[in-house]
């Protein structure tokens, strides 16, 4: 299960590391003799703050993330050593934030980790409400990476969320960390592991019916992901966390037009494959990755074409097309398309008696301008071959 000489699991799905291996990644100095530590956290959470550290010779920026030695009055050494052990696991994957030192004082233990200067990809959540369904596609390509190397060690990150994604520059493009794998569990044959811990509206049934976890528990949260990134709504939201916990443990999953009106079936199949209440009824890591939404580029490409020459004409109030005109364009697109087409044309004539649902998602079509405009070219290229 683990090939890294000194890592070894000490149960309840806990790894620690040997005192000759944690030598290695051990500064003996106080951190604050090499580094200018900022004292306003960045980030923080119960037990942990995340501050920028830059180094005083080299100007190299790093995150600090201190941890709390002692919670609710008992040592959290095996935890800290826990998260340690994985992040060494995980040394040189692209996906994953690297650890670069640890540095212990009588009340922390500093993480020096790579700093991934865009912040979260809750941030752009935040800023945008939603993704273009191409941007969300590649959050998902690359977190099911990062995932998918984790699975392959059996360890379960089991607090996948946005939050929890890093953004390596200002484009999502640019390249995304996972991050955080303080609840992390391993996970296999002869290891049974409970956890009452995640974030509500992301954790499987499982967890909430306190039934042992699995490296599936994950893809639970890939599918409320997925969810989360193409609307901006959490499938399983209520008014009171009660609620959404109910929601959870009846799947109660929906895709209201106004929200998935211009998402592929694709899209929504995927989710619904993620999102299966029997952990064994949904798709493992490698899975997700063959998923079509995942790979078919084309019919993607397409889709996002006519659901943003769609928006497109709507909001320029431009004329509607009469109905041969309508009957000439369906018959120059392949046969492929023709399905799209037609539901797409449905979708207008509800989206011109919903013109407020239009403003809500005005913020998701100026992300695809840029794919509409390459599909533009495409279609071009192929009337020019007619």
């Amino acid at each position: 299960m683990f090939t890294e000489e000194g890592i070894f699991p000490i149960g309840d799905g806990l790894l620690d590391v040997d005192a000759e291996r944690l030598k290695g990644l051990l500064v003996s100095h106080d951190i604050n003799e090499i580094y200018e530590v900022e004292q306003t956290p960045f980030a923080r959470g119960k037990f942990a703050a995340v501050r920028r550290a830059i180094h005083k010779n080299s100007g190299s920026q790093f995150a600090a993330k201190f941890l709390k030695r002692r919670r609710r009055a008992q040592s959290s050494d095996k935890e800290i050593k826990h998260e340690i052990a994985v992040l060494m696991l995980c040394k040189g994957e692209d996906n994953i934030v690297n650890l670069n030192a640890v540095h212990e004082t009588r009340s922390d233990t500093a993480l020096l980790l790579e700093l991934a200067t865009g912040g979260e990809l809750q941030t752009i959540l935040d800023n945008e409400e939603c993704l273009s369904e191409a941007q969300a596609r590649h959050c998902m390509r690359e977190t099911l990476k990062a995932l998918k190397f984790l699975h392959d060690r059996s360890i379960a990150h089991l607090d996948l969320k946005p939050q929890n994604i890093l953004l390596t520059g200002e484009r999502i493009e640019d390249g995304l960390k996972l991050c955080d794998f303080g609840i992390s569990r391993v996970v296999c044959e002869g290891i049974n592991v409970r956890e009452m811990a995640g974030t509500p509206d992301y954790v499987a049934p499982e967890v909430l019916q306190y039934e042992p976890l699995s490296l599936l528990t994950d893809i639970w949260s890939v599918g409320v992901l997925a969810y989360v990134l193409l609307s901006g709504f959490s499938p399983f939201g209520g008014d009171t966390k009660q609620e959404t916990f109910l929601n959870i443990s009846q799947c109660a999953l929906t895709f209201p037009d106004n929200l998935f009106g211009g998402v592929s079936q694709a899209a929504i199949d995927f989710i619904r494959r993620a999102l299966r209440i029997k952990p064994n009824d949904r798709m493992n890591a490698a899975g997700c990755l063959e998923h079509v939404w995942l790979k078919d580029e084309c019919s993607l490409n397409r889709q996002i074409y006519l659901q943003a020459q769609h928006d497109a004409d709507f909001v320029q109030d431009d004329e509607d097309e009469d109905e041969d005109d309508d009957d000439e364009d369906e018959e120059e697109e392949d046969d492929e398309g023709v399905e799209n087409v037609s539901q797409q044309q449905q979708q207008q004539q509800q989206q011109q008696q919903r013109p407020s649902q239009l403003q809500q998602c005005a913020t998701c079509l100026r992300a695809t301008d840029r794919c509409a405009q390459e599909a533009t070219q495409q279609q071009q290229q192929q009337q020019q071959q007619l």
